[in-house]
């Protein structure tokens, strides 16, 4: 059972709705920064660095550390400035099947919160990925840190969301958006990635993005391949989105750029020249350009954008419950607004529910 709860003056979802293929880990309204990086030793190991931005003087609103497990690889701990983070099968969060890649076949993202660990006076973060050797290609690695931050000196709203792959990958895959928070006018849409590859940095195992804009159809939005500067030391490391946001301003860290390409190691777009008229119904495209079975792997993407919707507070009353066939369960919620046109709750999937727009239906 899930629900949605609206309170934005333009009726805009407090989660967005399902993106094709991917799970909407995460979604906040908030008057806000957000930041975001990584680092990757492939199918190595070994110690590196990354750098976050998070402007001084703020407070941690939420923070994800993200982790790919890459085949049946055993439980590792990560160490992450001298912290050591745990990874195991009962950890992760959700799980695909690399498409052709016989050494890293079964992929599973794990998601930590870590918003009381991360301090908004750190922003390098140290990393240590021990050796790890139960299989072939299997291994712990593709380090991602999020975190959204609030500050006396950020005066926009942003819209920010972390979607996660879900679905096994095929060699051209399209995603497609709709019902997601309205953008404002003008302003910037950072799009990150959050990839990684085991492989080579040849140019065979290259993937290519494309944005599909009306009336203009599809765009070639640059092509991905290699490794980040943060993890330049070890082939097939991977390209991840490194950026912050804030009042309105996209910003790349690392070797990304705030610009409407990506390129090599690049993997940061502004993104709102491919809207139609600011428009958050788009599609992208995902395409393989590898023919020795060596791909690029697609884990998911960080979005964020400056919205006009305004911030409120909501709660679910109703914690996970088990069920018996033919017995009942009162759900209930709290906040959001009703508008002339919309309630301020909408309960999915509709079947078997006393009410599917009231706070507290019966199911």
């Amino acid at each position: 059972m899930k629900i949605r709860i609206f309170g934005f003056t333009l009726i805009a979802l407090l989660f967005c709705e399902r993106i094709l293929s991917q799970i909407p880990f995460y979604q906040e309204v908030c008057k806000c920064g957000a930041t975001g990086a990584g680092f990757s030793t492939g199918q190595g190991s070994g110690t590196g660095n990354f750098t976050v931005y998070i402007e001084p003087g703020s407070t941690i609103k939420k923070a994800y550390l993200f982790a790919v497990q890459f085949g049946d690889a055993d439980d590792t701990v990560i160490t992450i400035n001298s912290t050591p983070f745990y990874f195991s099968d009962n950890s992760k969060t959700t799980f695909f099947k690399s498409f052709g890649n016989f050494y890293a076949n079964n992929i599973n993202i794990h998601a930590v919160d870590v918003t009381n660990w991360v301090s908004p006076s750190v922003t390098i973060y140290n990393v240590n990925i021990p050796l790890q050797n139960n299989c072939v290609g299997c291994s712990y690695n593709c380090i991602y840190l999020y975190v959204v931050y609030e500050n006396p000196l950020i005066t926009q709203n942003i819209s920010t969301i972390v979607l996660l792959n879900n679905k096994d990958e095929e060699f051209s895959v399209n995603y497609f958006s709709r019902n997601m928070n309205p953008k404002t006018v003008g302003a910037p849409l950072s799009f990150a990635l959050y990839s990684d590859r085991v492989g080579t940095a040849s140019q065979l195992d290259q993937s290519i993005l494309y944005f599909y804009s009306v009336p203009v159809s599809w765009i070639n939005a640059g092509v991905i391949g290699g490794s980040d500067n943060v993890n330049s030391f070890w082939t097939g490391a991977g390209v991840k989105g490194h950026f912050y946001y804030q009042n309105n301003t996209l910003f790349g860290l690392d070797d990304d750029t705030p610009d409407n390409i990506v390129g090599g190691s690049d993997g940061l777009i502004e993104a709102s020249q491919y809207l139609y008229g600011d428009s958050l119904n788009w599609k992208l495209n995902w395409s393989h350009q590898s023919s020795n079975g060596l791909y690029n792997i697609y884990n998911g993407f960080f979005l964020t954008y400056t919205t006009p919707c305004d911030t409120f507070t909501t709660s679910l009353l109703t914690e996970d419950t088990t069920v018996c066939m033919g017995n009942t369960v009162q759900l209930g919620a709290s906040g959001g607004n009703t508008t002339l046109s919309k309630p301020a709750y909408e309960w999915l999937p509709q079947k078997d529910l006393s009410c599917y727009d009231c706070p507290n239906p019966v199911f």
